[in-house]
């Protein structure tokens, strides 16, 4: 029984069946050792005994990698690593010892879920960061040319300061000389005449001389006394030239009067962390939602006793009541109804009670006024599609977007020049302004869609791209609205839902309005929110207008059809709950009446 036990621990176990493989399970019952060939034998074996249960064989473990001569035979649970005997003596005696398969099932379900959590958040965490490195790859070639372009403009405009002060000196070297040359013009011809006296004085004084009588000559000297006085001679003319001196011509200098280049920073920004919602979290936050509702119904009163009913009757109360300050759709009303030349309209913002702007496929904004219609005019450099969309700071600062050359501007309206200009890395849409006249735009690249927040110099702020399980929130942000809670509300396209976030990025809800038969898909495009932060959403192919509370619960219909709507596309709320709605295809903007006043 030694000698087999040496040997065992020694040489590689044979399968005592069929003694020519390597022995691969061992027999809980019965301890002998087979092959995965004689596995079948040895449980025939079993199954025909009457006395022996079933057989019950487990794999064999692998020789000890600092006792090369002896097979593991447990493992050790403190150090979490398999043993064998020897290990046991020397250096894990005293500790808990457990079977292979124990550590062995504990490490293959850790494994498992370090596999899930590759698949399912650190890849697809990775592949969006990928994608966002290669989309910066692919941009610098167009930003760097956009730089380029700015740097001949700034070259162009110096050329031309520098020919404008040429022309300028050449100009006033001409007058100098124009007025040179009459100064020696005028002394010429003062030197002409002092001649011609002197000459006729010359031949007067020669017929003199050569009169008959003394007499003449003496009485004529008398008589002329004064041509003495034309021995004077006049003074000399000396010229000076003017003299261009030039300036020191200094690279540095001229350097610095065409600008300044910045070096480009590329550096790496740590992603945000993706937040694991614990059950503690989740019990809570359903906790809250459960109060909040019960919080949101009305209690009622009994009428015989007047006092408050439980919990029965209010269960009763619709639980998304129409809000107090809207009205049906029937009782809209349509003030004004402007036909515009743009071919197709594409946004429209409020800036007061009486006037707001519009935009659409054309390269000019305009101002329209209640009662007179266009009153004023700003053309922009986006000649192919227009401006993607407008707004206005309450100072009259008018900012667009321009899809095409990834930009944003804002332009001062009393003077109708560029305040300032700045790029987008994606291709912006939506527009609205902040309290602090920052700028949230709507920003698309092929099928990626996020939100990223600027201040008035252009530097980015913040990004709204994913939540706090790692999800992208936005797919294709089209129109976006803020409301007085600082959240912001986005009608996402692809998406067909309208989604809210709050300023630190949070999504509050994402509503989407349900289907049937006879109804299209929902559709959202332009909203804005009213006083009471509820939200008018157009529904573009159910040529509607909705509204929502700030919650993301459905309260009414505002317009539709029946109110002479057609493929409306973008909506603006003004102070006094008027709807200015522009039609996409017909090129119309309409202002209804369609909340109601009363409280």
């Amino acid at each position: 029984m030694a000698d087999s036990c040496r040997a065992l621990a020694q040489d590689p176990v044979l399968c005592e069946f069929c003694k020519s493989t390597n022995a691969e399970l061992v027999c809980q019952v019965c301890y002998d050792r087979v092959c995965g060939i004689c596995e079948k034998v040895h449980q025939n074996i079993h199954s025909n005994s009457e006395i022996q249960p079933a057989a019950k064989l487990g794999k064999m473990q692998g020789f000890c990698r600092q006792h090369p001569r002896q097979r593991y035979e447990v493992s050790c649970y403190e150090c979490r690593v398999p043993v064998c005997t020897t290990c046991i003596i020397e250096d894990h005696n005293r500790h808990k010892m457990v079977n292979v398969s124990v550590l062995y099932e504990e490490d293959k379900a850790s494994i498992v879920e370090d596999i899930s959590e590759i698949r399912n958040r650190i890849f697809p965490t990775i592949d969006i960061i990928a994608h966002h490195a290669r989309a910066e790859k692919e941009n610098i070639p167009s930003k760097c040319e956009m730089v380029a372009d700015y740097i001949k403009i700034r070259v162009e405009k110096t050329k031309r300061m520098i020919d404008e002060i040429y022309s300028e000196t050449l100009k006033e070297l001409e007058e100098m000389k124009i007025k040179d040359v009459k100064i020696i013009d005028e002394h010429i011809t003062n030197i002409d005449e002092i001649l011609s006296k002197l000459q006729n004085t010359v031949t007067l004084y020669e017929i003199q001389l050569n009169s008959r009588f003394e007499s003449d000559l003496i009485l004529f000297r008398l008589s002329n006394p004064g041509i003495s006085n034309l021995r004077a001679i006049p003074d000399t003319l000396l010229y000076s030239p003017p003299v261009f001196k030039g300036g020191k011509t200094e690279k540095s200098k001229v350097a610095k009067m065409l600008g300044d280049l910045k070096p480009s920073i590329v550096k790496q920004g740590k992603h945000r962390k993706i937040r694991q919602i614990s059950k503690k979290t989740e019990a809570r936050a359903v906790l809250v939602s459960a109060l909040g509702q019960m919080l949101l119904k009305p209690p009622s009163l009994n009428p015989v006793s007047g006092q408050i009913q439980g919990n029965r009757l209010s269960q009763q109360v619709p639980s998304n009541p129409p809000s107090r300050s809207t009205s049906l759709t029937k009782s809209a009303k349509c003030l004004k109804d402007f036909k515009r030349n743009f071919s197709v309209m594409t946004s429209v913002n409020c800036v007061s009670p009486k006037r707001a702007w519009i935009s659409g496929q054309h390269s000019d904004i305009k101002l329209m006024d209640l009662e007179s219609g266009e009153c004023d005019n700003v053309s922009t450099d986006c000649l192919d599609i227009g401006p993607s969309d407008v707004t206005a700071t309450a100072d009259g600062v008018l900012l667009f977007s321009s899809f095409d050359k990834k930009s944003v501007t804002r332009l001062s309206t009393k003077t109708k020049s560029v305040v300032t200009t700045f790029n987008t890395d994606w291709n912006p849409k939506g527009l609205c302004v902040g309290i602090n006249d920052e700028v949230f735009v709507c920003l698309v690249e092929n099928q990626f869609g996020k939100v990223a927040k600027y201040n008035k110099e252009g530097d980015m702020l913040f990004e709204y791209t994913l939540d706090v399980d790692g999800n992208r929130i936005f797919a294709q942000p089209s129109y976006i609205c803020r409301n007085s809670y600082s959240d912001i509300c986005v009608s996402d396209t692809e998406k067909h839902a309208v989604i809210a976030v709050d300023a630190c990025g949070n999504r509050k809800f994402e509503f989407k309005r349900k289907t049937s038969d006879d109804r299209s898909s929902f559709d959202p495009r332009g909203l804005d929110t009213d006083v009471d932060n509820n939200i008018a959403i157009v529904d573009y192919g159910n040529h509607e207008i909705i509204l929502i509370n700030d919650r993301g619960d459905f309260l009414t219909c505002l317009l539709d059809r029946n109110d002479g709507l057609s493929r409306p596309c973008d909506v603006s709320v003004d102070v006094e709950k008027k709807l200015w709605v522009i039609e996409c295809r017909t090129g119309r903007l309409k202002v209804f009446q369609s909340f109601s006043s009363e409280i």
